[in-house]
Protein backbone atom coordinates (compact mmCIF):
# COMPACT_ATOMS: atom_id res chain seq x y z
CA UNK A 1 0.00 0.00 0.00
CA UNK A 2 0.59 3.49 0.01
CA UNK A 3 1.66 5.88 3.30
CA UNK A 4 2.42 9.51 2.86
CA UNK A 5 5.22 11.19 4.85
CA UNK A 6 6.90 14.79 4.91
CA UNK A 7 10.02 16.48 5.10
CA UNK A 8 10.75 19.82 5.81
CA UNK A 9 11.88 21.81 2.57
CA UNK A 10 15.17 22.91 2.22
CA UNK A 11 14.16 26.04 1.69
CA UNK A 12 12.10 26.24 4.80
CA UNK A 13 14.71 24.98 6.68
CA UNK A 14 17.18 27.65 5.45
CA UNK A 15 14.59 30.89 6.10
CA UNK A 16 14.44 29.07 9.59
CA UNK A 17 18.32 28.68 9.92
CA UNK A 18 18.76 32.44 8.38
CA UNK A 19 16.19 34.00 10.89
CA UNK A 20 18.32 32.73 13.67
CA UNK A 21 20.74 34.33 12.70
CA UNK A 22 22.97 32.21 10.25
CA UNK A 23 24.92 33.86 7.44
CA UNK A 24 22.26 32.79 4.09
CA UNK A 25 25.04 30.99 2.13
CA UNK A 26 25.50 28.95 5.22
CA UNK A 27 21.69 28.17 5.83
CA UNK A 28 21.41 27.50 2.24
CA UNK A 29 24.21 25.03 2.52
CA UNK A 30 23.43 23.22 5.47
CA UNK A 31 19.56 23.26 5.08
CA UNK A 32 20.39 21.79 1.67
CA UNK A 33 22.43 18.39 3.30
CA UNK A 34 20.53 18.08 5.82
CA UNK A 35 17.61 17.71 3.96
CA UNK A 36 18.71 15.52 1.46
CA UNK A 37 20.41 13.52 3.85
CA UNK A 38 16.95 13.35 6.18
CA UNK A 39 15.25 11.98 2.89
CA UNK A 40 17.67 9.26 2.07
CA UNK A 41 17.63 8.69 5.60
CA UNK A 42 13.47 8.39 5.37
CA UNK A 43 13.52 5.57 2.91
CA UNK A 44 16.65 3.68 4.20
CA UNK A 45 14.86 3.10 6.70
CA UNK A 46 11.82 1.83 4.98
CA UNK A 47 13.32 -0.60 3.04
CA UNK A 48 13.74 -2.32 6.82
CA UNK A 49 10.68 -1.39 8.39
CA UNK A 50 8.51 -1.87 5.54
CA UNK A 51 9.76 -3.02 2.31
CA UNK A 52 6.62 -3.37 0.74
CA UNK A 53 5.30 -0.01 1.34
CA UNK A 54 5.00 2.63 -1.43
CA UNK A 55 6.03 5.97 0.03
CA UNK A 56 4.41 8.82 -1.24
CA UNK A 57 6.89 11.96 0.69
CA UNK A 58 6.07 15.57 0.27
CA UNK A 59 8.39 18.08 0.94
CA UNK A 60 6.58 20.87 2.61
CA UNK A 61 7.78 24.63 1.70
CA UNK A 62 5.85 27.09 3.50
CA UNK A 63 8.27 29.27 3.09
CA UNK A 64 8.54 29.61 -0.77
CA UNK A 65 5.59 32.28 -0.54
CA UNK A 66 7.69 34.77 0.50
CA UNK A 67 10.42 34.11 -2.28
CA UNK A 68 10.43 36.84 -4.30
CA UNK A 69 10.18 39.39 -1.32
CA UNK A 70 13.41 41.67 -0.15
CA UNK A 71 15.54 40.17 2.13
CA UNK A 72 14.98 36.22 1.24
CA UNK A 73 17.60 34.42 2.09
CA UNK A 74 18.15 32.97 -1.17
CA UNK A 75 17.18 33.58 -5.05
CA UNK A 76 15.02 31.72 -7.21
CA UNK A 77 17.75 29.28 -8.58
CA UNK A 78 18.64 28.64 -5.24
CA UNK A 79 15.74 27.91 -4.29
CA UNK A 80 14.95 25.70 -7.44
CA UNK A 81 18.29 23.68 -6.68
CA UNK A 82 17.36 23.23 -3.14
CA UNK A 83 14.22 21.64 -4.40
CA UNK A 84 15.13 19.33 -6.55
CA UNK A 85 17.89 18.08 -5.43
CA UNK A 86 15.84 16.42 -2.32
CA UNK A 87 13.25 15.55 -4.87
CA UNK A 88 16.17 13.74 -7.09
CA UNK A 89 17.31 11.92 -3.30
CA UNK A 90 13.73 10.70 -3.31
CA UNK A 91 13.03 9.93 -6.78
CA UNK A 92 13.05 6.29 -8.24
CA UNK A 93 12.15 5.06 -4.31
CA UNK A 94 9.36 7.22 -3.69
CA UNK A 95 6.38 8.84 -5.39
CA UNK A 96 7.60 12.89 -5.06
CA UNK A 97 5.43 16.11 -3.79
CA UNK A 98 5.84 19.63 -3.12
CA UNK A 99 3.46 21.61 -1.03
CA UNK A 100 3.37 24.77 -0.12
CA UNK A 101 0.58 26.07 2.25
CA UNK A 102 -0.28 30.20 0.30
CA UNK A 103 0.38 32.06 -2.61
CA UNK A 104 3.65 31.11 -4.36
CA UNK A 105 5.31 30.87 -7.89
CA UNK A 106 3.97 27.72 -8.90
CA UNK A 107 6.11 27.30 -12.00
CA UNK A 108 9.02 27.48 -9.95
CA UNK A 109 7.91 24.98 -7.73
CA UNK A 110 7.02 22.58 -11.27
CA UNK A 111 10.46 23.23 -12.27
CA UNK A 112 11.61 21.61 -9.07
CA UNK A 113 10.23 18.10 -10.33
CA UNK A 114 7.55 16.95 -8.35
CA UNK A 115 4.77 14.09 -9.72
CA UNK A 116 2.18 15.73 -6.98
CA UNK A 117 1.83 19.59 -6.24
CA UNK A 118 -0.16 20.57 -3.42
CA UNK A 119 -1.47 23.96 -3.17
CA UNK A 120 -4.19 24.94 -0.99
CA UNK A 121 -7.62 26.17 -2.73
CA UNK A 122 -7.72 29.57 -3.97
CA UNK A 123 -3.97 29.71 -3.85
CA UNK A 124 -3.51 32.30 -6.98
CA UNK A 125 -2.42 29.65 -9.57
CA UNK A 126 -3.89 32.02 -12.34
CA UNK A 127 -0.64 32.99 -13.42
CA UNK A 128 0.45 29.48 -13.41
CA UNK A 129 -2.26 28.13 -15.78
CA UNK A 130 -0.05 27.12 -19.02
CA UNK A 131 2.47 25.77 -16.91
CA UNK A 132 0.12 23.76 -14.50
CA UNK A 133 -2.16 22.52 -17.70
CA UNK A 134 1.09 21.54 -19.27
CA UNK A 135 2.02 19.99 -16.16
CA UNK A 136 -1.59 17.73 -15.67
CA UNK A 137 -1.11 16.71 -19.43
CA UNK A 138 2.41 15.28 -18.87
CA UNK A 139 0.66 12.73 -16.09
CA UNK A 140 1.59 15.12 -13.11
CA UNK A 141 -0.84 15.08 -9.99
CA UNK A 142 -2.47 17.97 -7.72
CA UNK A 143 -3.42 17.80 -4.08
CA UNK A 144 -5.80 20.40 -3.30
CA UNK A 145 -5.79 21.25 0.71
CA UNK A 146 -9.12 22.68 1.85
CA UNK A 147 -7.92 24.87 4.82
CA UNK A 148 -10.24 24.64 8.21
CA UNK A 149 -13.68 26.40 7.52
CA UNK A 150 -14.92 29.87 8.87
CA UNK A 151 -16.88 29.46 12.69
CA UNK A 152 -20.03 28.05 11.95
CA UNK A 153 -19.08 26.29 8.29
CA UNK A 154 -19.66 22.55 7.59
CA UNK A 155 -16.73 20.42 6.83
CA UNK A 156 -17.95 16.93 4.42
CA UNK A 157 -17.43 13.82 6.64
CA UNK A 158 -14.40 11.61 6.84
CA UNK A 159 -16.40 9.19 4.58
CA UNK A 160 -17.29 12.21 1.75
CA UNK A 161 -13.54 13.28 2.16
CA UNK A 162 -12.34 10.16 0.55
CA UNK A 163 -14.84 9.23 -1.91
CA UNK A 164 -13.50 11.86 -3.68
CA UNK A 165 -10.01 10.87 -3.43
CA UNK A 166 -6.90 12.52 -5.36
CA UNK A 167 -7.45 13.98 -8.50
CA UNK A 168 -5.34 13.07 -11.47
CA UNK A 169 -4.78 14.45 -14.87
CA UNK A 170 -6.35 11.61 -16.47
CA UNK A 171 -9.77 12.65 -14.72
CA UNK A 172 -9.61 9.16 -13.02
CA UNK A 173 -10.39 9.84 -9.44
CA UNK A 174 -8.39 7.78 -7.43
CA UNK A 175 -7.46 7.69 -3.43
CA UNK A 176 -4.24 7.61 -1.64
CA UNK A 177 -4.45 5.59 1.39
CA UNK A 178 -2.97 4.28 4.30
CA UNK A 179 -0.74 6.17 6.85
CA UNK A 180 1.38 9.37 6.90
CA UNK A 181 4.02 10.63 9.12
CA UNK A 182 5.90 14.41 9.06
CA UNK A 183 9.59 13.18 9.16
Amino acid sequence: GFAKFQLTGPVTFAVALHALGVDPDRAVAVAGAAVRLRAAALLDWLDVAAPTLRPVVFVDEPAMVGLLQPGFPCDAETALDLCSSVLATLEGRAITGIHCCGEADWRLLLQAGPQILSLPLGAAVEQAAGTLSGYLERGGWRSICVRAPEHGATVPSGREQAEHGEARSDGEERLVGGVGIDA
